[in-house]
C-alpha cells in the first residue's frame, strides 16, 4: 500500500533532544504554573507531571483543572530564543524537499512556536502544512481524537498511507495501534512503538526511500 503523507512531531524531532529547547520551555512552563496560575512552588514539578501524564500535555491539564488562558500558556511558555539553541539543517532541508509525499507538521505546540523553529532551522518551505495543538482541540497527542484530526486536515482517509516520525513512545503506539507506520528519531534503542529508529533525523532517507520507492511496509529497519 502506497504512502502518501508524512507527519513530522516538531520539538526533539527535527532537532537533537539535548540541544536545551525543551528544558528551556520547561523552565518557562513552570514559570507559568507559579506566576499566572498560583501554585506553589514546592508542588509545581509534582502537578506538572500528574497533568502531563493524565491529559497528554500540561497545557490541557492546566485549561481543564484551572481554566488557563490556552492563548497566553502557549505565547509565554515558547518565548525562548531558539537560535541559542538550535541551528539551520541544509543536511534535513535536502531531505525533505525531495520526498515524494506530503509532508505535515504534527505538533501539541502551537503554528506560532512551529513557523519560528522552522525558520531557525531553514526549513520553512519544506512542509505542506501544520496541525497543531489548537487545530485538534480537544484533544492533544497521543489521544487518537487528535490522530483523526490531522488525518482529516491533510486530506487522507487510511491510516495505512500514514507514517509518522516522533520522538514520544505513547504517540508512536497510538499511531502504529491506528495503523501508520511508525519512525523513531535520534534513538538506537529497541522500541516496541516504532518500526524503526533512525539514531539521527538526518538519516531519514535509509528509511523512507526504500519504503516510498516500494510503496508499502517493508518490515523494521532499525
Amino acid at each position: 500500500m502506497p504512502f502518501s503523507t508524512i507527519y513530522f512531531d516538531l520539538d526533539d524531532t527535527l532537532y537533537p533532544p539535548d540541544s536545551g529547547v525543551w528544558e528551556a520551555v520547561g523552565d518557562r512552563i513552570l514559570d507559568f504554573m507559579h506566576n499566572e496560575v498560583g501554585i506553589p512552588l514546592e508542588n509545581i514539578v509534582e502537578t506538572r507531571m500528574e497533568l502531563f501524564n493524565k491529559y497528554g500535555t500540561t497545557l490541557r491539564g492546566l485549561n481543564i483543572n484551572y481554566g488557563i488562558d490556552i492563548h497566553k500558556y502557549l505565547a509565554y511558555v515558547h518565548d525562548i530564543p531558539l537560535a541559542q539553541y538550535i541551528q539551520p539543517n541544509p543536511g534535513l532541508r535536502e531531505i525533505l524537499l525531495h520526498i515524494p509525499a506530503k509532508k505535515f507538521i504534527f505538533t501539541n505546540a502551537d503554528k506560532a512556536h512551529a513557523r519560528r523553529t522552522l525558520a531557525v532551522l531553514g526549513l520553512e518551505d519544506c512542509f505542506d502544512g501544520m496541525v497543531d495543538v489548537l487545530d485538534v482541540q480537544p484533544y492533544c497527542k497521543p489521544d487518537p481524537g487528535a490522530f483523526d484530526i490531522a488525518l482529516k486536515i491533510a486530506g487522507e482517509l487510511d491510516y495505512q498511507h500514514c507514517i509518522l516520525v516522533d520522538d514520544h513512545e505513547q504517540n508512536l503506539q497510538v499511531a502504529r495501534q491506528l495503523g501508520m507506520y511508525t519512525i523513531k528519531p535520534h534513538s538506537c534503542a529497541t522500541s516496541t512503538a516504532a518500526d524503526a529508529c533512525i539514531p539521527n533525523i538526518n538519516d531519514l532517507s535509509r528509511i523512507l526511500d526504500p519504503l516510498l520507492k516500494e510503496g508499502g511496509k517493508n518490515g523494521n529497519y532499525s
